[in-house]
C-alpha cells in the first residue's frame, strides 16, 4: 500500500501505482483541482487510485494546534478522520473523488 498526503504530480502517482497494489492520496487542496490537473496524464491503473479530500474545518483545527515538535495519532475509518493531538481528539471527514 502506498499512502501519499498532499498534491503529488502524475509521475509520482504513476510510479506509486506500479509499485503498490493500493494507492491512496489524501489532499488538503481542492480535490476538483487535483482531478483536473491529473486528467489525461499517464498514471498506471488511474481508475484504482483512491483520492480523498480532507475536511477544511479539520485542517483549520489541526493547523491551529501545530507545533514544531509534537506527537499525534491519526486514524481513518469509513471516511472519518480522527486525530489525537495534545489530549484532544479532532474529527472530520475524507470525501472520495474519482480521477476518471
Amino acid at each position: 500500500m502506498w499512502i501519499d498526503v498532499g498534491a503529488p504530480d502524475a509521475t509520482r502517482l504513476h510510479k506509486a501505482s506500479k509499485a503498490a497494489e493500493r494507492v491512496v492520496l489524501y489532499t488538503h487542496k481542492d480535490p476538483a483541482l487535483i482531478v483536473r490537473q491529473l486528467a489525461g496524464e499517464r498514471i498506471h491503473r488511474a481508475e484504482a487510485l483512491e483520492l480523498y479530500g480532507v475536511d477544511r474545518e479539520l485542517l483549520a483545527e489541526l493547523t491551529a494546534r501545530l507545533e514544531r515538535r509534537m506527537t499525534l495519532a491519526l486514524s481513518v475509518s469509513d471516511g472519518q478522520i480522527y486525530i489525537d493531538i495534545g489530549g484532544k481528539t479532532l474529527t472530520g471527514t475524507a470525501t472520495r473523488f474519482r480521477l476518471t
